[in-house]
């Protein structure tokens, strides 16, 4: 984990110079008692001190320095907090950009926003709050049990040790609600998710699902949840009942016992009654910040809760990063390179090796599953291979930093992916420095100019989540344009013209034709008629490149080539019949 990482991810638990404020705001808070004991034995040994009234003054500047005390602190405290809460959201996207996408895909969605959104809320609370409270009623409590000790030693040893048996059944009361606590964020990251898909979802819902089966997974996994957190609380209620008693009898306890001893103390004196009184409105002061201790305690097992699940993300293994480099061509080499996903035995890729120079059109094709898009992948350094090595310009990836590779790479994907946000800022992704007029270019040139323009706010139309408010093919021109604007000297087409009309799809491949010249390009085809003219084609099956060479090459010498030529030609002359 990275020292910021780690800096931020302990929100909470290193001093802060504000912290200072709460102490001594909890050490006035325990003062006030004293101060009253003590105006109590002045009017009953003195009255006509004029002790009382300078007691009254007292407590008056107290309350007013606890006031000047807690709101600079508070609102130092809640800046600071809300401020690391915000840089530790950045990091934990940061740390997953930087991981490989087999690792990422490992982490539970639902953990996943828990983690960003809840779990990071109470690291802030506690930092803001929790520990804020926890320290002062410390302090109040600690100078209450002093001063009880100091005023009747034996009163103050009997509330310290009862107290401390109280704290012991808090603690254990902690770790059985650490337990339904648990259980109640795993319930609560599968409902996110399953609320998640459904919302995605909702169209296959309304024309697949019965009515009155929508939402029962979701209901399923609600009634999770709350059986979950039911179960953790119930078997700590108890005990945290008991801490509350425990806490109550502490005070009765130890006056009693004074009692006891004074009344083995013949005569009792005036002066020992008095003390007998202060020391039990000391004690009985003491148990009020002593029992909010129960409810501190639940919020900081909530923080320490999230703060184990975001370290869980965060001590996932990131790629090794390189430095920024120049390479003077962009040629791409792959060295008997070989995967294997974790969650499968069979190798996803074994062996591939070929070499590409630079402005070549490489296509990859082959059955589905066959490594295709896995291939290309692992340039842009998505997997880790388990053995051999890529290179670009001569260099293996290993050597350049996530930026510089990502610079080199401008991809399209089959599965289109647009954020919520304005069309000009999607398209804007690939060069955020772009003008509009640059915007504009590469959307002209991707065939969605004037289907943007069409819109009633051009390019600062909001396309909604995933891009949710367009049809397919207009989010995958959206993409095809962000690639073209980036102007990388590599492309890669992941089937980017899958989801395009005929006439769009014309205007697509003249656009892809003059975004290629110069560049190296791979496209990764199921439509083999779009690639005949690639300077090379690249035959995947079940991971293992089985066959490479121009087009007319591989129909005349590779069988599996030619069927697949065969299947394709049949597929374009397909239609629906009765």
């Amino acid at each position: 984990m990275m020292p910021e990482q780690d800096r931020l991810l302990h929100l909470g638990l290193r001093f802060e110079p504000a912290l200072a404020g709460r102490i001594v705001d909890g050490v006035l808070l325990g003062a006030q008692p004293l101060i009253v004991a003590w105006l109590v034995a002045m009017a009953a040994l003195d009255p006509l001190s004029q002790t009382p009234c300078w007691c009254a003054i007292t407590l008056v500047v107290i309350v007013v320095l606890r006031r000047l005390l807690i709101w600079p602190a508070g609102r130092h405290l809640y800046a600071r907090a809300y401020s690391a809460g915000l840089r530790l959201r950045r990091a934990i996207l940061q740390h997953l950009v930087r991981m490989p996408l087999g690792a990422f895909r490992s982490i539970d969605g639902g953990k996943l926003i828990q983690a960003i959104s809840e779990d990071v809320l109470w690291l802030e609370n506690h930092a803001a709050y929790t520990r804020p409270e926890i320290t002062a009623n410390a302090a109040a409590m600690a100078v209450c049990l002093a001063g009880a000790a100091i005023v009747w030693p034996l009163v103050g040893a009997v509330a310290i040790v009862t107290m401390i048996i109280g704290f012991a059944l808090l603690a254990l009361a902690q770790r059985m609600l650490l337990t339904g606590l648990d259980r109640r964020a795993d319930s609560l990251a599968v409902a996110a998710l399953v609320m998640q898909e459904n919302a995605e979802g909702v169209a296959v819902l309304r024309t697949f699902v019965a009515r009155g089966e929508i939402g029962d997974d979701f209901a399923r996994s609600v009634l999770r949840l709350r059986d979950g957190a039911w179960r953790g609380v119930r078997r700590m209620t108890p005990i945290a009942v008991l801490f509350r008693m425990t806490i109550d009898l502490s005070a009765a306890f130890s006056v009693f016992v004074a009692v006891l001893a004074l009344a083995q103390t013949e005569p009792a004196s005036g002066a020992d009654v008095v003390r007998l009184a202060m020391a039990a409105l000391l004690v009985f002061s003491a148990t009020v910040p002593a029992r909010n201790f129960a409810s501190l305690t639940a919020m900081l097992t909530l923080a320490r809760l999230g703060r184990r699940n975001i370290e869980a993300i965060l001590t996932n293994p990131t790629l090794p990063q390189g430095e920024e480099a120049d390479v003077g061509t962009f040629g791409v080499t792959y060295r008997n390179v070989s995967l294997t996903y974790r969650s499968r035995s069979e190798p996803a890729l074994s062996d591939v090796s070929f070499a590409v120079s630079q402005g070549q059109m490489i296509a990859l094709v082959g059955a589905s599953g066959s490594g295709k898009t896995t291939c290309l992948q692992m340039m842009m350094r998505f997997f880790e291979a388990d053995a051999g090595e890529i290179l670009i310009g001569g260099r293996s990836i290993r050597d350049f930093d996530s930026a510089a590779l990502a610079s080199m790479i401008a991809p399209v994907f089959q599965e289109t992916l647009l954020f919520n946000d304005t069309i000009g800022n999607n398209i804007r992704i690939g060069r955020p420095s772009a003008s509009e007029a640059e915007v504009a270019d590469a959307a002209r040139a991707a065939a969605m100019h004037d289907t943007i323009m069409g819109f009633a706010d051009g390019y600062d139309t909001v396309v909604g989540a995933l891009g949710g408010r367009l049809s397919g093919g207009e989010r995958q021109r959206i993409c095809i344009a962000r690639a073209i604007l980036k102007d990388a000297p590599i492309v890669i087409l992941d089937e980017a013209t899958s989801a395009l009309d005929p006439e769009n799809e014309e205007a697509i491949q003249q656009a892809v034709s003059a975004l290629a010249a110069g560049r190296t390009l791979f496209v990764i085809a199921h439509n083999l008629h779009s690639v005949v003219g690639a300077d090379r084609i690249l035959v995947m099956d079940r991971g293992r490149l089985s066959a490479s060479g121009r087009h007319e090459e591989l129909l005349q010498t590779w069988p599996l080539y030619r069927q697949m030529w065969s299947r394709s030609m049949a597929g374009r002359d397909w239609s629906f019949s009765r």
